[in-house]
């Protein structure tokens, strides 16, 4: 096994690590800057950004206003958000492989963590496109974890209050309304199984609060818009139904498999190896990660039942079961020999590799698959088709948010709205050039003032990107006002 040197120089593990995960997201990078296109989330973060407001839809403003003052001084580069992201996912890397070397003492163990934790498909797929906000949570999340998880028996304490652990679960607040979430369910691990004494759980409280303090403002601020908050969710809600609760849970039943059902079976497999050869496989870290997910299942429960969600979705579960990686990697540390172990590790990487390459190519690999995704519509060329047509300072609105995202990004000097900005459109406006395609956003495009009118469209057909079979159609219409 490769052993942790504080402050000497990065292991062999570290290293091969950093070097797997920097040609992982360098690729993805390049290919990202030859497709040329923004889609999705980001598409809708880059729309946004032309205007600034205090809340845009149901998700923090914070992150927004961060991407709107990166994108600016970028000038809307196409890498900008990604280069943002892939921040977030070496923090979150970091901290994990400090989490394994912690559980498992050695830094063997910390590779295998990093590497396990691409057994998630949130990991593995979501933080590889586009799921900015996702991936802050999880680095916040797993970085708070740090307070909690210590090496051997040591115990974590809280006897004063931790500014640092305040400032990273305000960050991670900032990021996602469900940091609170998964705050909550750790305190509640670290109450059930150190039961700690009241000057210790004040401590700790009064760090909770401290981070709730931080992000008080901007709670009053979402306070005073509702409605623009009510929107955003209204995709979640049941609307009254009775039996939205019950869709909800349902829908979170699945999630636990669907999300967390590789890593439960790495988890087992190493459960099996270690059984019998360690002298304790049950840690009291490993207990505090299993309840912390305990209570975070409960908390979710609670909160669907509550806000009579009919919808969940896979990732908000990735925060809390990702923390399983260091667990799994300290049961095959100690079930293996340390040259098993390290062939394993170099086994994971060389699979993360074969991964983040496949995500890289995986529009070009649609050629031969006949499947088609958003990289593969030809935004690129709808924008140019725009940008003929359009100078400066003009205004177009794209019923999809994707095609109105890398207009934006080609043309930074347009203004441009989607379906989710049209509501916001100048009331002084009177000429936009629309946008519709055979592909619209699942929100539907409605002007906000019935006096618009508008010609009749012109069809366009073009060939899908990098897939030979099969047109796209789009249409371009002159709107008027009055």
């Amino acid at each position: 096994m490769t052993t942790s040197h504080p402050g000497k120089r990065p292991s062999r593990a570290a290293i091969l690590i950093g070097v797997t995960l920097g040609i992982v997201i360098l690729v993805n990078l390049i290919s990202r800057q030859w497709l040329g296109v923004i889609v999705n989330d980001q598409a809708e973060q880059v729309v946004y950004s032309q205007d600034w407001r205090l809340v845009y839809d149901e998700q923090m403003p914070v992150y927004q206003w961060m991407t709107n003052i990166l994108l600016r001084l970028t000038d809307y580069w196409v890498l900008t958000q990604d280069l943002v992201k892939y921040v977030w996912l070496i923090l979150t890397a970091v901290c994990l492989y400090r989490l394994g070397q912690r559980m498992s003492g050695v830094a063997t163990g910390g590779a295998l963590a990093v590497l396990l934790a691409f057994l998630l498909p949130t990991v593995n797929e979501d933080l590889l496109r586009e799921y900015s906000h996702s991936a802050a949570l999880i680095a916040f999340t797993v970085m708070s974890m740090l307070y909690f998880v210590k090496e051997g028996r040591e115990r974590p304490r809280f006897e004063t209050w931790a500014p640092g652990l305040a400032l990273i679960w305000a960050l991670g607040i900032y990021a996602k309304h469900s940091m609170m979430i998964f705050i909550a369910a750790e305190i509640a691990a670290f109450v059930w199984l150190f039961r700690p004494r009241w000057p210790e759980l004040r401590s700790l409280i009064i760090t909770a609060g401290a981070a709730l303090l931080a992000a008080l403002p901007i709670y009053l601020i979402i306070a005073f818009h509702q409605t623009v908050v009510a929107e955003g969710v209204e995709e979640f809600m049941g609307e009254g139904s009775p039996m939205a609760r019950f869709r909800g849970l349902t829908d979170f039943a699945g999630s636990l498999p669907a999300e967390g059902a590789l890593l439960f079976l790495a988890c087992g497999i190493g459960y099996l190896f270690a059984r019998g050869k360690a002298g304790t496989t049950v840690d009291q870290n490993t207990r505090l990660i299993f309840w912390m997910n305990v209570a975070t299942v409960l908390l979710f429960v609670l909160g669907v039942v509550i806000s009579n969600a009919s919808v969940f979705r896979d990732r908000w579960l990735s925060p809390a079961l990702i923390l399983f990686a260091p667990v799994a990697a300290r049961w095959f540390i100690f079930g293996l020999k340390a040259r098993t172990a390290r062939i394993l590790a170099i086994s994971l990487c060389v699979v993360l590799l074969i991964i983040g390459f496949e995500r890289a190519a995986e529009p070009l690999l649609n050629r031969g698959s006949g499947k088609i995704d958003t990289e593969n519509l030809p935004l690129r060329a709808i924008a140019r088709a725009v940008g003929e047509v359009r100078d400066p300072g003009e205004i177009v609105v794209a019923a999809n948010q994707s095609v109105a995202g890398t207009i934006k990004m080609m043309r930074p000097d347009l203004i441009v709205y989607s379906p989710w900005t049209i509501e916001n459109l100048a009331e002084d406006a009177d000429d936009i050039l629309l946008v519709t395609t055979q592909k619209p956003s699942i929100k539907p495009l409605n002007f906000p003032d019935e006096g618009w009118s508008c010609e009749t469209p012109h069809e366009f057909y073009l060939p899908y990107h990098l897939v030979t079979e099969g047109t796209f159609r789009f249409e371009l219409s002159h709107c008027r006002k009055g």
